[in-house]
C-alpha cells in the first residue's frame, strides 16, 4: 500500500460534498489512482448533526485539524472572509499545504497569504477561486511559464453573462431576464454583488496578480455594471455587428497595467461573443504563444470541486518536491489609475427632441476634446429621442467627464451606461 496523505476539510456545503464525492471517484478508478491515499481524517463544520453518515470524521473545532501532525493538506471551503483568512494563514504557518476556492480571501488578502506561504515554505493553491474548474490559473503559472503575458480579458461571472445571453437571444429586458436568473439558481436574491461587477473585479484582480507578477487589489479597478443595460443597448450593438458582454480585462502597456470591468461591445468574431449562459471565459494573449483561450462552467458544486482535487494531487505531487515561490523575479508593472488608457465607448442617451439637442451634446463632447465617430436618433413618444454615440478614441478619463457633464445638460433626460468597444492587443498598442 502506498502513502497516504492526510486532508483536513473546512466546510461541507455543496463545493466540500462535490470535493468528498470526487476524490472518492478519483481513488476508485485504477486508470486513474496514483500510488499515494488520499485520505480526508477531519471535516470541519457547524452543524454535524446533518451528517450522521459520516459524524465519526467531522469535528466543530478548527484545532483538531490546525494541530493534527497528520494532516499535512487543508482544504478550506467555507467561502467569506473571516474564519476562512485566519484558518489559512494559521495552517500555512503550521506547515501545511492549503488550498482554496475562495476568491473574496485570495483577492483582499492574497499578499498576506502568500507572504505567509513564503515564510513558512508551506504551499498555497487556488485555481478554484477564479472559473470554478477552468484550469487558468495552473495555464498560465505552469502552462504559460516562459511567456509575456500582454493582456488578459473575458466573462469572469456566469450570473451576468445568463442575463446579458438572455437579453441577446430572447429580447428580454433587465428585470425579467434577472428573474429567471434567479429563478434558475444563477442569481442571489440580492444580486448586488454580480450584477455590479464586485465579483468579476476580484477574480480580474486575482488573475492580473497571477499573470503580471505583482500584486493588484480588487478596490483599485474601475467598475462598471449591467444594471442601466437596456434591450436598446442590446439592439444597437447588434445592429453594428457587436455582442455585450460584462468583460473584465487587465492590459500590460510598458511597466503599468490598465484593469477595469465594464459592459463592452465585442466584434461578433470574437470567441468570448459565443460564450452563452453562465459559461466563462478567459482570453489571455501572450508572447510567443500569442492568443489562448479557457472555457468552461465557471460555477457550480462539480466543477469546483474539479479544480479543488487537481490543487490537492498538485499539492501531494509538490510534498516530495523542492517548495515553489509564487512570485517571479524581474521588473513588476504598476497599477494605471489615471484614466488615461484610450478607447472608444457608447452611450445612450435620452433627450428632449427639438432643434439644437445634438448641438449642444456635440458642443460639450468638443469641450472635452472628444469628436463623435457616429450618431444615430431613434424617434420616442411624447416630444423626446434617444440618441446612441460612439466617439473616436480618447483617454478614459475625458469621455468619464464629458459623459459627466452631457448628463447635466437641461435637454438630456438619462443618460445609459457607458459601454466600452473592445480593441484587440494590436489595436492597442497601435496608439
Amino acid at each position: 500500500m502506498g502513502q497516504t496523505i492526510k486532508v483536513g476539510l473546512m466546510g461541507l456545503g455543496i463545493v466540500g460534498t462535490a470535493f468528498v464525492q470526487a476524490l472518492s471517484q478519483y481513488q476508485s478508478d485504477e486508470h486513474l489512482f496514483s500510488e499515494k491515499i488520499i485520505e480526508v481524517k477531519k471535516i470541519l463544520v457547524r452543524h454535524p448533526e446533518r451528517h450522521p453518515d459520516i459524524r465519526s470524521r467531522l469535528t466543530t473545532n478548527a484545532r483538531d485539524i490546525l494541530d493534527d501532525p497528520e494532516i499535512s493538506v487543508v482544504v478550506e471551503l467555507m467561502g467569506g472572509m473571516e474564519p476562512a483568512r485566519s484558518l489559512i494563514l494559521e495552517a500555512l504557518k503550521g506547515g501545511k499545504a492549503v488550498m482554496t476556492a475562495n476568491k473574496e480571501v485570495v483577492a483582499q488578502a492574497g499578499r498576506e497569504i502568500w507572504e505567509a506561504s513564503r515564510k513558512a515554505r508551506a504551499a498555497f493553491y487556488f485555481e478554484g477561486a477564479v472559473g470554478a474548474g477552468i484550469p487558468v490559473i495552473q495555464g498560465m503559472r505552469r502552462g504559460l511559464t516562459g511567456n509575456r503575458v500582454q493582456s488578459i480579458a473575458g466573462v469572469l461571472n456566469g450570473t451576468t453573462n445568463y442575463i446579458l445571453t438572455r437579453m441577446t437571444q430572447e429580447g428580454l429586458g433587465f428585470s425579467e431576464a434577472l428573474r429567471e436568473a434567479q429563478h434558475q439558481g444563477y442569481a442571489e436574491a440580492d444580486p448586488t454583488d454580480d450584477i455590479a461587477g464586485y465579483d468579476a473585479r476580484r477574480k480580474i484582480a486575482i488573475l492580473a496578480t497571477v499573470g503580471f507578477n505583482t500584486w493588484v487589489s480588487p478596490e483599485d479597478i474601475q467598475v462598471d455594471g449591467i444594471a442601466g443595460i437596456t434591450q436598446d443597448d442590446i439592439a444597437y450593438g447588434l445592429s453594428q455587428g457587436w455582442v455585450l458582454k460584462l468583460i473584465a480585462t487587465a492590459r500590460r502597456q510598458h511597466d503599468t497595467m490598465n484593469i477595469a470591468v465594464r459592459p463592452t461591445f465585442l466584434p461578433h468574431n470574437h470567441p468570448v461573443a459565443h460564450v452563452s449562459g453562465a459559461y466563462n471565459a478567459i482570453w489571455i494573449e501572450a508572447e510567443p504563444v500569442g492568443n489562448v483561450m479557457y472555457y468552461g462552467m465557471g460555477a457550480g458544486g462539480k466543477p469546483t470541486a474539479s479544480a479543488i482535487l487537481s490543487d490537492v494531487l498538485q499539492s501531494v505531487r509538490d510534498l516530495n518536491g523542492p517548495y515553489q515561490e509564487f512570485w517571479s523575479i524581474g521588473r513588476h508593472p504598476k497599477l494605471d489609475a489615471s484614466g488615461n488608457i484610450r478607447g472608444m465607448s457608447y452611450w445612450r442617451l435620452e433627450v428632449v427632441d427639438r432643434p439644437g439637442t445634438l448641438a449642444q451634446v456635440a458642443d460639450q463632447l468638443a469641450k472635452h476634446g472628444l469628436s463623435l465617430r457616429s450618431v444615430y436618433q431613434k424617434p420616442l413618444l411624447g416630444g423626446h429621442a434617444l440618441l446612441f454615440l460612439v466617439h473616436h478614441k480618447c483617454a478614459e478619463h475625458l469621455w468619464r467627464t464629458a459623459w459627466t457633464s452631457i448628463a447635466q445638460l437641461p435637454v438630456v433626460e438619462h443618460v445609459g451606461s457607458p459601454v466600452a468597444i473592445w480593441e484587440s492587443e494590436q489595436e492597442h498598442s497601435d496608439h
